[in-house]
């Protein structure tokens, strides 16, 4: 199929629910203590709101922005990094990726922070969504998603009972893992104990 994006390079994007908007000015502290160029996202999408700073928020655009200069680009400003905004407190996913598949700038990679329990959807939004996001992978577009950091219990889990972290467990996503350094090992990193497992979906 024809990419989604008009991007000559690529570009990257971060999605917030549930209130989680970012702070330009804390966007801005960041960069200036690091030593980065100052620069601003590049679009806010949606009808949430972007006055009110979050960590969530924060994470996710200021860290998007300073890796993507390692990027291949043709300036030191970096990869584009787009933010989507939902509005309320909801976490309807499927909603996001419908609106993705209809805005003609969207980015080619998107990074989502959020999830919940397998068990608080039904099997029928599990598999929707499932199939929204195959749509956006022949549109070329990756999506890369939090595993989590309860484990295998998810937020929602109950222990000794498995709960694989969604959206994460789709196989239609990137499931992304957390690693720590650890002073004692020779090796560089190694995964954290309370990472989730991105279990997939039969």
């Amino acid at each position: 199929g024809t990419p989604i994006s008009n991007h000559a390079e690529g570009s990257l994007g971060a999605a917030g629910w549930q209130w989680q908007a970012f702070s330009s000015g804390d966007l801005h502290t960041f960069q200036k203590r690091f030593g980065l160029q100052q620069e601003d996202v590049a679009r806010v999408i949606g009808k949430g709101k972007s006055w009110w700073g979050h960590v969530e928020g924060n994470l996710d655009v200021e860290y998007l922005m300073a890796v993507s200069r390692a990027l291949p680009h043709s300036d030191a400003s970096g990869i584009a990094v787009d933010y989507w905004l939902s509005p309320g407190f909801g976490f309807d996913v499927v909603k996001w990726v419908v609106q993705v598949q209809s805005d003609g700038h969207s980015p080619l990679v998107w990074s989502l922070s959020y999830g919940e329990g397998l068990s608080t959807v039904s099997v029928e939004y599990a598999q929707r969504l499932h199939t929204e996001f195959m749509k956006l992978g022949v549109l070329g577009v990756s999506v890369l998603v939090a595993s989590g950091d309860s484990g295998v219990y998810a937020m929602q889990g109950t222990p000794n009972m498995f709960n694989p972290s969604f959206p994460a467990c789709l196989p239609s996503v990137t499931a992304v893992g957390a690693t720590q350094l650890d002073p004692k090992s020779k090796a560089e990193d190694s995964g954290t104990v309370w990472s989730g497992g991105g279990f997939a979906l039969p």
